[in-house]
């Protein structure tokens, strides 16, 4: 049962690329990281090359210079106007010119291929407020780039759930900072091989035919196709038991009192949460046999999060494991996933699930197990 054949994830999903890889770049989620070159926070720190060593390895496939005249007219990388210590750029190959984000109709006149409008979380978030269906048609389009805001200074990271909904491409997150959302952030891009690639579904493809809108509660997928695979799902998820729980890194000698959250992640009436009762003082082979369900409209982008906390009643609970993965890869039946700790690091820790997805034709109330 621990074998790779009953992970959670499909093996073809995780090994190696499956998707068409041939496609322009606007047609894929691409992992992106933000102020590549900092270590810590945005303000104190070091500016180091090998943090872009270990942001490639972890599979980012975009990373950020800020490039400044240094002395001898040689271009150095900096964080402008901050106390970061600077360091030489040798070798730089420009792909991509940053420009505003502005309204659909003026990116589509005047933007060309190499643009990339780019975008701090505040102004998306009223941007898409305003005009929804004007978002998603210029991210088909145009290859966008959402930023951390500027009062972000402790390399806290937005939630990149909402733009990803409406197909931005490069959702830059702060690798640094070993936060939930890096955990969606790892999640998402374990698909397609880890390659740092993923493609969008059709409807954020062909926009201006779907016309699809994540704030319209009424839209089904079944507006834009036909396959099952991409219709309406119910995701049934038993909470079997777990296995050599690692104890939080603040209370070293306490044994855990764990409990699991589920969590998707998508459109909003596609977020959900619930949790499990607490066991108390195991973490070596705690059992629940909880179940969960979770209705998903739209599966083809809703990432499920497991997550394992320490109960504390005095202070707030620890995060002691997690595993994270898009719901279009996950296999049914009996399944162990590998936890993987805060920092994302593989531990010898697992969760033992039981996995059943569930299809369904409203019309009819008929229920065709997928």
């Amino acid at each position: 049962m621990l074998s790779q054949d009953f992970e959670l994830m499909k093996p073809w999903c995780a090994l190696q690329p499956y998707q068409d890889m041939t496609r322009p770049l606007t047609n894929y989620f691409i992992s992106t990281s933000h102020n590549t070159y900092l270590f810590n926070s945005q303000v104190m720190g070091d500016s180091n090359r090998e943090a872009y060593n270990r942001v490639l390895r972890a599979g980012c496939r975009a990373v950020e210079l800020d490039c400044y005249d240094g002395e001898n007219g040689q271009p150095i990388v900096k964080h402008a106007y901050t106390l970061i210590v600077q360091k030489r750029l040798g070798d730089l190959f420009v792909y991509l010119q940053n420009v505003p984000f502005r309204e659909y109709e003026y990116a589509k006149a005047n933007y060309v291929c190499y643009h990339s409008p780019n975008v701090a979380e505040n102004h998306f978030g009223r941007a898409v407020r305003d005009e929804p269906a004007c978002v998603v048609q210029q991210t088909a389009k145009t290859l966008c780039r959402l930023y951390p805001s500027g009062i972000r200074q402790d390399s806290s990271n937005p939630d990149p759930i909402l733009p990803w909904n409406f197909g931005v491409q490069m959702v830059a997150l702060n690798f640094q900072k070993y936060d939930k959302i890096m955990a969606l952030c790892h999640g998402k891009f374990s698909d397609n091989g880890g390659c740092g690639y993923v493609l969008k579904p059709n409807y954020l493809i062909d926009a201006s035919r779907a016309k699809f809108n994540p704030f319209d509660h009424q839209t089904k997928p079944s507006d834009f196709s036909e396959n099952v695979f991409e219709q309406p799902q119910t995701l049934i998820i038993t909470i079997m038991s777990a296995q050599f729980l690692p104890r939080s890194s603040s209370k070293a000698n306490d044994v855990p009192d764990p409990y699991v959250e589920v969590s998707t992640h998508g459109i909003p009436c596609d977020q959900q949460a619930q949790r499990t009762c607490v066991v108390h003082n195991n973490g070596l082979n705690p059992i629940w046999k909880e179940t969960f369900r979770f209705h998903i409209d739209f599966p083809q982008i809703c990432l499920v999060l497991f997550t394992v906390y320490d109960h504390d009643v005095l202070s707030k609970n620890d995060r002691l494991a997690y595993f994270c993965l898009p719901m279009k890869t996950m296999q049914t039946g009996f399944r162990h996933m590998r936890l993987r700790s805060k920092d994302n690091g593989l531990t010898d820790s697992t969760l033992f699930v039981h996995v059943e997805i569930e299809g369904y034709e409203e019309e009819d109330d008929c229920v065709t197990r997928l």
